[in-house]
């Protein structure tokens, strides 16, 4: 990604499913309710994708709250584990790939 344009290093960034890769704004970041707003051209709409015999994918402005209804991680990006078997619960850890889990 060296001499990457900002936006193509977003678009990489992005699409990692298991946010291995993050970036962070040397300018433009305003703190609005605690979380980290980008410049409106780069905002994203927070999703959940469903992926296939895996984890759900969330993207956007979120935070994740546990059972004791404190806030766990404030994220941009989080793989929620869907077959149980996670030993980093509520997070995917891939274990569902070892057990060949299919949901």
């Amino acid at each position: 990604m060296q001499g990457a344009s900002t936006e193509e290093i977003i678009k990489i960034v992005n699409k990692c499913p298991t946010n291995a890769l993050t970036y962070k704004w040397n300018k433009d970041i305003e703190k609005e309710d605690g979380m980290a707003k980008a410049s409106p051209e780069y905002e994203q709409k927070t999703e959940i994708k469903i992926m296939e015999d895996g984890p759900l994918i969330i993207r956007g402005n979120f935070k994740i709250i546990g059972t004791d209804g404190k806030e766990m991680k404030q994220m941009k990006v989080a793989s929620i584990c869907r077959c149980g078997q996670s030993g980093n619960k509520p997070f995917c850890d891939g274990t569902h790939k070892k057990t060949g889990v299919k949901n």
